[in-house]
Parts: structure tokens; sequence; C-alpha cells
């Protein structure tokens, strides 16, 4: 079920697993193709990422192969339009994924040098801890980690600013992670959306004629909206 959902939203140039999931509970051919059924976006992902993705490629090939063998779509040639459709969404408040990944590695850098400081006060209670990579983090992992450094540095003398930070990454670190990785599952893979209108992306517009052409503004800044594309195929 969730493959012939996939592959019939690939067909309809429909690619993110929110949109797959909003489309299967309101479109007619995907409720009849998954049988009344709603998986959610996780489950969607889940599966495209894990379940199949190796084979996922070919099978699509496969699929459109034989929608041309059928005389239903011709590979020779298929031309793309689109259009930008500013959105009704509030311009002020950003997600920007760049400011997410730049946040994580900044997070990384100073969990690496804080239990770099730990392993220095307690040598010996972390000598036989497996060493950590900490390029990547998730909640677990600092929860985990944080855990390791407090029993080993429970007895030692440790600065008051050392311990205050111990206790500001264990209570505020976590969350902030799970709010990213919820952020990052929004955005799935776009540069940007709005908090008031999740499917919009900022980007830059055409600039208003008439403001241009009364007042002499330009106005091709950054808004929320929508790049509408459309394929068709020449038979």
């Amino acid at each position: 079920m969730l493959l012939k959902a996939v592959i019939y939203a690939y067909i309809r140039n429909i690619y993110s697993s929110r949109k797959i999931e909003d489309t299967i509970k309101s479109d007619i051919n995907f409720i009849w193709l998954c049988g009344s059924c709603e998986p959610d976006h996780n489950t969607i992902n889940c599966f495209r990422s894990q379940k199949v993705a190796p084979v996922l490629k070919d099978i699509f090939k496969q699929i459109v192969l034989l929608l041309a063998d059928e005389g239903l779509v011709s590979l020779k040639e298929a031309y793309v339009d689109g259009t930008k459709i500013e959105a009704n969404a509030n311009r002020y408040t950003f997600v920007w994924g760049n400011a997410i990944k730049t946040n994580k590695k900044k997070m990384v850098k100073q969990f690496d040098e804080f239990w770099q400081y730990a392993e220095q006060v307690a040598k010996e209670e972390l000598r036989d801890t497996a060493p950590l990579d900490f390029k990547t983090i998730d909640a677990d992992k600092v929860k985990d980690t944080v855990k390791n450094i407090e029993e080993a540095i429970k007895d030692k003398e440790i600065p008051k600013k050392v311990g205050q930070k111990l206790q500001y990454v264990k209570k505020n670190l976590p969350d902030k992670l799970d709010e990213y990785k919820a952020k990052e599952e929004i955005l799935d893979g776009r540069n940007s959306y709005s908090k008031t209108d999740q499917d919009a992306t900022f980007m830059r517009v055409k600039e208003d004629h008439n403001l241009f052409r009364f007042f002499g503004m330009k106005n091709g800044q950054l808004k929320p909206g929508y790049n509408i594309q459309v394929t068709k195929e020449k038979i």
C-alpha cells in the first residue's frame, strides 16, 4: 500500500512526506489506492528511507517504462513551466534550515569541549569509556553523555560555572535538539518555511511594477510563497 502511494505521488510530482500525507487524506485516487488507510508522514519517510531506499529508484523507473509501453506517457519531450505565488503568511516568522545547521554545529563543538574537560577532571573514571563522536548528536546521546559526566565528576571539585553549564546542557539541549529535529522534518529539504504557513517557503519574488512606476521603489525582497510548477509531455 505504501509503495503504491509513494510511486503514485512521485508520478504526480508530489515528494514532500507531509504533502503526501495530506493528499492521501483528501485525494480520491490516493484514498482508493491506500484502501482508506491514512499513514502519517513519519511512516512514509521511514518506509522510503529505510525499507525500500535501495530499490525505490529502480521500481519507479520500471513503472515509468511500463506507462510508456502502454502509451500513457511519452519519454521523448517534456516541458516544465513554473511561477511564484505569494502566500498569505507572516513574513516575519522565518525558520531557516541553514540557521538550524549552524546552531547544531555550535552545540556539537560546545558539547565536545565539555566532554574533553570532563575527561581531564576524571581521567580514571572515564579512562575505559569508549571514544565518543559528537559530529552528530541527538537528545538521547546528550542525556546519556551528561549522565556519564555527572557520575564521573560527582566527587570532584569543579568550578561553579562548569556545574551551572552542565545543568544548563542537561535541562535545555535535549529539548532544543528535539525542536530542531521537528523543524527539519517540516523543512523536508527546503531552505525555509513560515511558522504561520508551513507549506510556504521564503523566496525572492518579482518586483511590484506599480510601486516601481509610481514611487521608484523596488520590491524584490524575500517573501513567503509557493513555486508552482507544471510539466507537460509531448505525445
